[in-house]
């Protein structure tokens, strides 16, 4: 762990200079440093949940993890959302704000996350990201380690429940099934294939028409402003998108759209603006 503090100190050092250019060059925004350094105050969550969203995409699974919890969990219980992008925080801000405490990540060097751990106080942390900070996590696990009492039956056990597969129930509606149907995938690679041979068993899993499949592998695209894709056709086509602004790559999902929208069903779709 020591070394791994290092590094991360001198990655940061070293990034610093690079990120700020590419916010004045308009690349990239800067998320909250101010709050990410432990330089502006954390919310005090007195035991309640800390769900950490790292950008947009996040704050969605966020706002469902939170209505659940709010749900199940007793009054009074308090609760906050930290982020790590600019984009992030606005939209956390904008659709969470009334009802969790909005803030920013901390990096995870000792300071800036003794701080944070110190102040918010959180009874458990719920991080949406499969990204890892090692550093982070190894301190609220000493936190808790130092909270929790052991009764000598071993760790509590936290019971999951499947999420409704929303892109097959709508693929296999029969009659009632959209002339077009098209599905997005974050997909990684692991030893039973590359990204797209499991995009490709993913699309015939679910029964959809199209597939835009994003590599997401170490966590690349994440917080960025600019991405690529490959879209999948049901019928084994695969057309590559390079690397573009989020509009062009939406430009060139839609000509996807358009090329298979209507095949066989006599519908033509009117040309997007």
């Amino acid at each position: 762990m020591l070394l791994y503090r290092a590094l991360a100190a001198l990655a940061l050092t070293a990034y610093a200079p690079y990120a700020f250019l590419r916010s004045v060059a308009g690349r990239r925004r800067l998320g909250d440093v101010r709050g990410r350094l432990g330089l502006s105050e954390w919310p005090d969550l007195d035991g309640g949940v800390w769900i950490h969203a790292v950008s947009v995409g996040e704050v969605g699974v966020a706002r469902n993890l939170l209505a659940e919890l709010q749900r199940r969990l007793p009054p009074g219980v308090r609760y906050g959302v930290s982020v790590s992008t600019a984009a992030g925080r606005e939209l956390a801000e904008r659709t969470l704000a009334s009802q969790a405490a909005v803030f920013a990540f901390p990096f995870d060097l000792a300071g800036p996350v003794e701080k944070a751990l110190e102040s918010a106080r959180p009874g458990l942390v719920i991080l949406t990201e499969t990204e890892l900070w090692p550093l982070f996590i190894e301190r609220a696990a000493r936190r808790a380690d130092e909270k929790i009492k052991k009764n000598g039956k071993g760790a509590p056990a936290i019971a999951l429940a499947e999420n409704p597969d929303i892109l097959a129930s709508v693929a296999k509606l029969n009659d009632r099934r959209p002339s077009l149907v098209v599905g997005f995938a974050a997909e990684t690679g692991d030893s039973s294939g590359d990204v797209l041979d499991l995009a490709r068993a993913k699309l015939a899993r679910k029964g959809a028409d199209l597939l835009v499949v994003n590599d997401v592998s170490g966590g690349a695209v994440f917080g960025e402003h600019r991405n690529a894709v490959t879209v999948l056709d049901a019928g084994g086509g695969s057309r590559p998108v390079p690397e573009g602004s989020k509009e062009e790559i939406a430009d060139a999902v839609w000509d996807a759209v358009l090329g298979v929208w209507g095949r066989g069903t006599g519908i033509t779709p009117a040309p997007v603006e």
